[in-house]
């Protein structure tokens, strides 16, 4: 599907409050919000595939002032603008959410799993081999805005212009700790550590709950070594699915 402006799949602005829940969005594009362009919504649980943002970026999503939980990103592409996976703007939260095979092309931009412009809190996400073939941030790129992340891991991601996993685009109004960036990343508790992906991340299904590939190994050093506050026990686990989650899922859907 074809959106004469932003959003593709669905669109939502002039301050409407939507939320979308189990979906999937497949092959839509949009000058801004391939899949889905929204002001002061929430999605939680779906899936983006195959979607482009044409125009001024978010090949996924295009939000200002919205949240997304426990949802996919694969295969999406930012021809203009920035943002092949999510395009933030406002106030937004990204929470449990994976992020791979995205892209950013166009020139000077990038952020090909993310890129923010407004205020964002991205918390126990993973990058993985995203890639701005034009521009910085092949993970998340932070474009003059303020960036929090905790407890993510960026891995295998590529930019052009630099930035590989992170690229805070001079800024320096951001934030990443307690996770694991490849290079290594200025930052409390981060950690360069090859994360142990469990299988082929190549092969990942459709299903978040289902993806072997993206969580850690028992023993991996992403697990047990994110943040968490002195109520929650033990440690959490960096990246988008903690290890005792996936297995009581997997026990449950078996």
């Amino acid at each position: 599907m074809t959106g004469g402006e932003g959003g593709g799949g669905i669109r939502s602005e002039g301050g409407t409050n939507i939320s979308v829940n189990g979906c999937t969005f497949t092959s839509n594009s949009a000058p801004y919000g391939g899949g889905i362009n929204m002001e002061n919504g929430s999605v939680v649980g779906c899936t983006f595939s195959g979607n482009t943002g044409t125009g001024t970026g978010g090949g996924g999503i295009s939000m200002q002032n919205g949240s997304v939980l426990t949802s996919m990103f694969y295969g999406n592409t930012a021809t203009g603008g920035g943002g092949g996976g999510i395009d933030t703007h406002g106030s937004s939260t990204v929470t449990n959410c994976i992020f791979r095979n995205n892209g950013s092309v166009s020139d000077n931009y990038g952020g090909a799993g993310l890129q923010n412009s407004g205020t964002a809190i991205v918390t126990n996400c993973t990058f993985w081999n995203n890639s701005a073939g034009s521009g910085e941030g092949g993970g998340i790129r932070n474009s003059q805005g303020h960036l929090t992340v905790t407890n993510c891991i960026a891995w295998d991601n590529y930019s052009f212009l630099g930035g590989h996993q992170i690229s805070s685009n001079n800024s320096p109004n951001y934030s990443v700790v307690y996770s694991c960036v490849e290079g290594g990343f200025s930052g409390v508790g981060n950690i360069n550590v090859d994360p142990l992906f469990v299988g082929t991340p190549s092969n990942v299904g459709y299903k978040p709950v289902l993806n072997v590939s993206i969580r850690g190994h028992l023993r991996a050093p992403v697990v047990g070594y994110g943040w968490h506050s002195a109520s929650q026990g033990n440690g959490f686990d960096m990246g988008a699915y903690e290890y005792n989650q996936f297995k009581s899922s997997r026990m449950s859907s078996a």
